[in-house]
């Protein structure tokens, strides 16, 4: 029924509670592909050990983690894919939950449970929906762009299952990028099939981690998958209906870039995206005046701001 895919980059710390919510399943028809991509610590003398014949642990040399999930993609046995990061967790009722999905809406193109979140300064919280959007315990939004800007990412890695066939028609992760490969991915599949959401709190995604797969080392520039996200969108048929809430997610994904240079200590790379036109659309200028204060202000005072800023939950 399911193949879970786990990619492992130096996950020793966490990866085996990790697995362990996997195997803690009530829902037993899976096998669970575990990707190692070039760890440097023992996380895979950790898998190994782990006796479960639905286990499969393999390598990718490829560096970064959509050319690991891509490699498990190719090695999937069964139709429904999932996936899981090292250092976030299951609920026993996952795969069970998403079954119940799929039963219902045997066509759909992506079905996915809501998901926790731990935030920066270690809160647990339920991810944010638009309201009126989950009826009948089924949450279908066709605009990705609005969902994205106005609440949560509708669906994340750890809460996604989509067939094989829809995942190879969409070339998997693109490998060009190191940064928003998967909402890009999400993004195609809202465009041109069925989404399903169920309100059922499947998974935690931990904001928290050391080493998050998708969060940049450094954001430089503006990310790669912007110019992606410009192309895709404007291949739709329909695009002057969503023209608005696409560029205010377009701002959001500059001002996470802004804010990804604030925490990485580069100041000046910050400062260069508010001459981005673009930014300006972003749908709160307190965020934009805050992230403008942490960018200008010197950089040991940036620093206690930002600390401060997290630890109130005012920044992510």
């Amino acid at each position: 029924m399911f193949s879970i895919i786990i990619p492992l980059y130096n996950k020793a710390n966490s990866i085996e509670r990790t697995i362990v919510s996997v195997l803690n399943q009530t829902y037993v028809d899976f096998e669970l592909i575990v990707v190692d991509n070039n760890s440097t610590d023992n996380g895979i003398t950790i898998v190994s050990k782990i006796n479960d014949k639905r286990i499969q642990l393999v390598s990718e040399k490829k560096q970064g983690v959509s050319a690991a999930r891509n490699k498990g993609i190719s090695l999937a046995k069964n139709n429904w894919i999932t996936f899981l990061d090292g250092d976030d967790l299951w609920e026993p009722d996952n795969l069970l939950e998403l079954k119940k999905l799929i039963d219902a809406f045997p066509n759909a193109g992506l079905v996915s449970n809501s998901y926790k979140i731990v935030e920066s300064n270690g809160n647990l919280r339920l991810a944010k929906y638009l309201k009126g959007d989950i009826k009948n315990k089924v949450y279908q939004h066709p605009n990705f762009y609005r969902a994205f800007v106005k609440a949560d990412v509708p669906v994340n890695s750890n809460s996604v299952c989509i067939p094989k066939n829809i995942l190879m028609e969409m070339s998997g992760f693109d490998e060009g990028i190191s940064n928003g490969e998967d909402i890009l991915l999400w993004s195609k599949i809202f465009q041109k099939e069925k989404v399903v959401i169920g309100e059922y709190i499947g998974s935690t995604y931990n904001r928290n981690a050391n080493n998050r797969a998708d969060v940049p080392v450094k954001v430089l520039e503006e990310p790669p998958v912007i110019n992606l996200f410009e192309a895709l969108f404007y291949e739709t048929s329909d695009w002057k209906s969503y023209k608005l809430d696409f560029e205010t997610f377009i701002a959001k994904l500059l001002f996470l870039s802004v804010m990804g240079n604030i925490k990485n200590g580069t100041l000046k790379n910050a400062r260069k995206f508010f001459k981005d036109e673009r930014l300006k659309k972003l749908d709160s200028n307190i965020k934009l005046s805050g992230a403008w204060i942490l960018a200008s202000c010197p950089l040991f005072f940036s620093r206690f701001l930002l600390k401060k800023m997290i630890q109130l939950n005012l920044v992510q």
